[in-house]
């Protein structure tokens, strides 16, 4: 049927008229045609990637369609055109769009929860906010505008009163079943023994803010929450205290 399809389409709109195509396909590509069923993928070529083409990617993608997008961008270098291929996406690696800049701080939190929810770490996610909430409930919830990733930022005072630094959590895109948690130092300095100790078999390395170390990070699977969530609960109860203690 696809043969058919090419040899009766031909012959129109700027294509030369087809009457064979398998000694076409041969002639161009340099390889005979497949007599076998053969894979047929879609790409979209552009010089840019919109959020309505996103959608409709990942939409026809979900739905059994491959499909991916190819972002060019052309330029001469004397007789010739060179292409720089900016992004090769394909499917299903996620990205959030997230509401118009004039949405509402709360309004953006509620919708972060919301697509937190429709993610493999849905349960996982509800038990840390609540572990990092309960700790510090002094804090208020930031969201974190990027596109690979659902990202809240808890937000502590200092004595002052003004914002003195975060806990960040995130669902990164690439890892949907995992929450990845990161303490920066102004919070690990209220209990750096028994939060370090809470997440030692995890594997935590350097965070980093402003392309610089600081802090710790580590992620959580619904496993390591089962078998190491009460300890992180506990020594953020007690960094908590600590914190509350010093600001007052």
């Amino acid at each position: 049927d696809l043969l058919s399809l090419i040899i009766n389409s031909s012959g129109r709109n700027g294509v030369p008229p087809i009457s064979d195509f398998a000694s076409e396909f041969e002639q161009r590509i340099g390889q005979s045609l497949p007599n076998d069923n053969f894979a047929i993928k879609i790409v979209l070529v552009s010089e840019e990637i919109d959020e309505p083409s996103a959608r409709s990617i990942d939409w026809l993608y979900q739905n059994g369609i491959p499909i991916g997008h190819l972002v060019l961008r052309a330029s001469r270098s004397g007789g010739d055109v060179v292409f720089d291929v900016l992004e090769d996406w394909a499917p299903p690696v996620r990205r959030w769009w997230y509401p118009p800049a004039r949405a509402k701080r709360p309004e953006l939190i509620d919708w972060i929860i919301a697509e937190a929810a429709k993610t493999e770490a849905s349960d996982l996610h509800t038990e840390v906010l609540d572990a990092v909430a309960t700790a510090f409930p002094s804090g208020r919830w930031e969201p974190r505008k990027d596109p690979d990733s659902l990202g809240l930022n808890w937000q502590l005072r200092g004595q002052t009163g003004k914002i003195v630094d975060s806990i960040t959590i995130r669902i990164v895109n690439s890892r949907p079943s995992q929450v990845w948690v990161m303490l920066f130092d102004e919070v690990l300095q209220y209990a750096p023994r028994k939060l370090r100790d809470a997440v030692s078999e995890l594997g935590y390395g350097p965070g980093n803010r402003l392309w610089q170390a600081h802090g710790i990070a580590f992620s959580l699977s619904s496993e390591d929450w089962k078998r190491h969530g009460p300890a992180l609960r506990e020594a953020l109860a007690y960094a908590g205290a600590k914190h509350a203690k010093a600001v007052g």
